[in-house]
């Protein structure tokens, strides 16, 4: 039985291409989904998200501002495996809307589970995720030239502001997979505040 999806996610308009392959349980939500990428890539999960698959439009639900709510299906009751059946599938998933991190995610195969080993993990990956509020895309692309320009006039203002641990082409698998093993825990921390 086919209850794992292969999916490569990566994000538009950055070069060179920062992405993670992943493997996913079929019932996995877009809200799990979610928190699964902001793990695999690193990001801090401080700003909102949503998925737009079809025109159709998913994300959390805020009972507190109903209007931001309209058009907006809750990411929490969808699974992948009632949108995603066809491999070259294609899901949008953006992450700070000021940044607007884009990122497209396709179905490469779907796969039977392997005994013995947890879901969800990352198979593979390419790059650094960008640092949280750099700026975007373009924000991103300064942020690197002034990293690797100790003449450019915000050289030390940029590497004090990412610290001394960022390399743009850092990928640290194991690590991610770590992570990807408490995932019921770090959805239960940010879900508490």
């Amino acid at each position: 039985m086919e209850d794992i999806i292969q999916l490569r996610v990566f994000i538009q308009g950055i070069r060179p291409v920062i992405w993670r392959r992943l493997r996913v349980e079929k019932e996995t939500s877009l809200f799990e989904l979610h928190h699964i990428i902001q793990i695999a890539f690193g990001w801090q999960n401080y700003h909102l998200f949503e998925f737009e698959h079809h025109g159709y439009h998913f994300g959390e639900i805020n009972d507190a501002v109903p209007e931001a709510n309209e058009n907006m299906l809750d990411a929490r009751t969808i699974t992948l495996e009632s949108l995603l059946v066809d491999t070259r599938e294609l899901l949008r998933y953006t992450y700070d809307f000021g940044d607007n991190w884009m990122h497209y995610i396709v179905v490469e195969r779907f796969l039977a589970k392997a005994s013995g080993q947890a879901y969800p993990y990352c198979m593979s990956g390419k790059n650094a995720c960008p640092p949280e509020d750099c700026g975007g895309i373009k924000g991103y692309d300064t942020l690197i030239k002034a990293l690797k320009n100790k003449r450019h006039p915000e050289h030390k203002e940029y590497k004090n502001w990412v610290g001394k641990g960022f390399s743009p082409d850092r990928f640290e698998l194991n690590k991610i997979n770590n992570q990807l093993l408490k995932l019921d825990d770090y959805i239960q921390d940010w879900l508490n505040g």
